[in-house]
């Protein structure tokens, strides 16, 4: 793709016979959300790190805004504007909530402030951190103390870290994992107004939440990419059904929470349903035929039972 930002050509990496990427090849433009999912084990936390550069690749090639940084350090891929997130909170608990993006802004600086001096004085680094903290939604937290931030909080907070380093690409690995609800609310709408701002590459198994935001979707099994395409495109592919088909707990666990899904929304349903959003239509779609699918997979007893119940019930 001539416009991408991101261009990953035949990636590879592998820890003795197990291959977790394998000549894993994508194309992310500009300003794109662009969300990876796939069963676990698929290799998705792995391509994020290799991204990142905190793991060397075997094979092939990474090239971020015409570079090629394949073999380029982890702080100067911050420096060219590559930020991430990870699948564990990673806060200093013990400082403030500005503190600890002042020093992301110092980082990206490369500035020698006094590290255990009165750092959160400092203006240069003040101005930028309660910016990304605004955006965020947690400039009104900026003086807590990062330990008394709720787990949605601090996910919220490590996304401020990561714009405080002024990034054009963002790598996000499973923001959303063990966030309640009303939290994850405030995650997706901060991720859709960050969308078209930043290019982001987003890892997470919430699929209200991929379909709601992703522009593109690509799907990652055994280390390679089987499809990409729109949330439609995706949801048709006749060999992602197979890939997933495949892989029976993963899909059974797809399954039933997404026949749950389907079950609460058939049960709040009103009049105005048929005004919904597109991606709520499209998830309700997606839950029924996920459900459908679920016949001809060989889950446990249990799993197929639960889901079963739900989709019976979302059906009526």
């Amino acid at each position: 793709m001539a416009d991408a930002l991101l261009s990953i050509a035949h990636l590879a990496k592998a820890y003795g016979a197990l291959k977790v990427t394998d000549d894993l090849s994508l194309d992310i433009p500009e300003g794109e959300l662009h969300a990876i999912i796939g069963p676990n084990g698929a290799g998705k936390t792995t391509l994020i790190r290799q991204l990142a550069g905190s793991i060397p690749s075997d094979a092939g090639r990474i090239v971020f805004a015409g570079r090629d940084i394949t073999r380029t350090s982890v702080p100067a891929r911050v420096r060219l504007g590559l930020a991430r997130s990870f699948q564990i909170t990673s806060i200093l608990a013990g400082f403030t909530v500005l503190e600890n993006v002042a020093l992301a802004v110092q980082a990206r600086s490369g500035s020698s402030f006094r590290f255990w001096g009165r750092v959160a004085d400092e203006a240069a680094l003040n101005g930028p951190a309660m910016a990304a903290l605004a955006d965020v939604g947690l400039a009104h937290r900026a003086r807590t103390r990062a330990s008394l931030l709720s787990h949605g909080e601090k996910r919220q907070l490590e996304i401020a870290l990561a714009l405080a380093t002024g990034p054009r690409l963002l790598l996000l690995d499973e923001p959303l994992a063990g966030v309640g609800r009303e939290e994850s609310a405030a995650l997706v709408a901060l991720l859709a107004a960050l969308r078209g701002r930043l290019t982001i590459v987003l890892v997470e198994h919430d699929m209200d939440a991929v379909f709601q935001l992703a522009e593109r979707i690509s799907v990652l099994v055994y280390g390679r990419v089987v499809a990409t395409g729109t949330a439609a495109q995706i949801r048709d592919n006749a060999e992602v059904r197979t890939a997933y088909l495949g892989e029976e707990a993963s899909l059974c666990c797809w399954l039933s929470r997404a026949a749950r899904r389907s079950t609460a929304t058939a049960r709040s349903s009103t009049a105005s349903a048929s005004r919904s959003t597109p991606a709520r239509s499209w998830r309700c779609s997606a839950a029924t035929a996920w459900a459908r699918r679920r016949r001809s997979a060989r889950c446990s007893a249990s799993c197929r039972r639960s889901a079963g119940a739900s989709y019976s019930t979302a059906s009526t």
